[in-house]
């Protein structure tokens, strides 16, 4: 695919060497825009289910690296939300402290007099008084803290549920995909089992030998009798048979040899000088 998408980058750039030469050089850009865009879905169109299925599983593969990513921030987002929720109880020991101290002030000083018993020791009540105003200024300083950081607490908490609400939808998902591929694998196997059933490839090997030898034998017959004709016409015919030739020729080999002698003895003698 790399290769094809050189060429046609190749063929695209000498159209617009071409097209700035031309007149329509000033629809060069959307001229190369068609062209790349119908490269690109021709060369898309060609690629074979087999390699888009590849594809598929590897782009599923790669839904892992979401999840590693998103599970990693959940980690820090609950390291962050564990160190929160205890500082959110120190507050709320504290503030139980506080709360504590407060009660007991206010029911030393609610005795009216100018000097107090606190935790088993006298104190006056205007020092008591003091302190009381100043805890009371942290109690409620600490419960504007308490709450603002249990607001936080409790988003820090949602948050972390959403991510891992989706994190395992992302999972299930990646599942589902996963089972959607296998299933595409082995629908395009039946595919191509039933495409090699339905090429039903007939071996005719041996009536295209029987056709050629009959068609040799049907040569060689007519061959054989315009051989015929044709000696038969020019009289080329084959030799007489054994029996007529016996039935004829011994009176005409007696006739020929009597001749012979005839001749012979009426040819003049030649005298030779001694």
């Amino acid at each position: 695919m790399f290769r094809k998408l050189v060429i046609a980058a190749v063929a695209i750039l000498v159209g617009v060497v071409v097209l700035k030469h031309t007149r329509l050089g000033s629809d060069a850009g959307s001229l190369i825009q068609v062209w790349w865009k119908d490269a690109t879905g021709c060369m898309a169109r060609s690629v074979s289910p087999e390699t888009r299925i590849k594809q598929l599983r590897q782009e599923v593969t790669k839904i892992d690296q979401d999840v590693i990513a998103a599970v990693n921030r959940l980690i820090k987002q609950k390291v962050a939300h564990e160190e929160l929720r205890r500082e959110v109880d120190g507050l709320h020991g504290k503030q139980d402290v506080r709360r504590n101290e407060l009660k007991a002030m206010i029911e030393a000083l609610d005795a009216d007099t100018r000097a107090v018993n606190f935790k088993g020791r006298p104190v006056s009540a205007d020092t008591l008084q003091i302190r009381l105003d100043g805890l009371r200024g942290e109690f409620e300083s600490g419960k504007e803290a308490l709450k603002a950081k249990e607001t936080v607490l409790a988003s820090k908490g949602e948050q972390i549920a959403v991510a891992e609400k989706q994190i395992e939808k992302i999972s299930n998902r990646k599942t589902e995909l996963l089972a959607l591929v296998e299933q595409l694998e082995s629908q395009l196997q039946l595919l191509r089992l039933k495409q090699v059933e339905n090429r039903i490839e007939v071996q005719d090997t041996q009536v295209g030998k029987c056709e050629e030898l009959a068609n040799f034998i049907r040569t060689q017959l007519a061959e054989e009798e315009m051989k015929a004709e044709v000696y038969a016409k020019y009289g080329l015919s084959k030799a007489p048979k054994a029996a007529e030739h016996q039935a004829t020729s011994r009176q005409e080999s007696l006739r020929a040899a009597k001749a012979a002698l005839e001749d012979n003895d009426a040819e003049p003698k030649v005298v030779t000088k001694e």
